[in-house]
């Protein structure tokens, strides 16, 4: 088991009810996602998942671009911002 649910185990103590949200590709070795399914699931918390395609990623580019102001080489930004647009959903 990795740090992540780990943590997330950790929390559940302190809200019952908490929510986990993850992100992929179509790429294989790319996703992570049933990773965190079947984590989420043995945990006993709601995962919400997001697999990120080449369409989706060039419809929110001007968006992503537009959010980030400055030019940033950072290539985690990408999942994280749909990561961030998915949880903004579940609210």
């Amino acid at each position: 088991m990795g740090l992540t649910p780990c943590i997330v185990a950790l929390a559940k103590r302190f809200n019952k009810n908490i929510q986990t949200f993850t992100v992929g590709f179509q790429s294989k070795g790319y996703s992570e996602i049933d990773v965190a399914r079947d984590s989420a699931e043995k945990l006993g918390v709601d995962n919400h998942a997001v697999e990120i395609t080449p369409e989706m990623f060039i419809k929110e580019l001007p968006r992503i671009v537009w959010h980030m102001d400055d030019p940033v080489a950072d290539p985690a930004a990408i999942p994280l911002y749909f990561c961030c647009k998915r949880s903004k959903q579940t609210r």
